[in-house]
């Protein structure tokens, strides 16, 4: 398991985020899985994911709920789930993306 720091948002050995918060920000409109996969392709550097390309992860949960909607991807390799590679993305109830976090 990574460390966090101790601002509990960045990684301690590597210095990347571990989580984006109050983002208050649009993404083109879409499904749920699109906007989270417009979402990440926006922040890829800022979560430390490696290109744009969202190909290799796969949707395992889209929850709504009161406070809004949260998208659960985990990473693939040739169709293998990756342990411990898990992305989530919320939107809240006005669909402004709000918080990104990646493993």
């Amino acid at each position: 398991l990574l460390a966090l720091a101790d601002d509990g948002m960045t990684y301690a050995r590597t210095g990347r985020s571990a989580m984006l918060v109050g983002l208050d920000t649009y993404v083109a409109p879409g499904t749920d899985e699109q906007m989270a996969r417009a979402a990440l392709a926006q922040f890829t550097g800022a979560v430390g994911l490696r290109s744009a390309s969202t190909a290799d992860l796969e949707v395992t949960e889209t929850f709504t709920g009161q406070a809004g909607t949260l998208v659960r991807f985990r990473q693939t390799v040739g169709g293998v789930p990756v342990w411990g590679t898990e992305v989530l993305v919320n939107f809240d109830t006005e669909r402004r993306l709000q918080l990104i976090a990646n493993d």
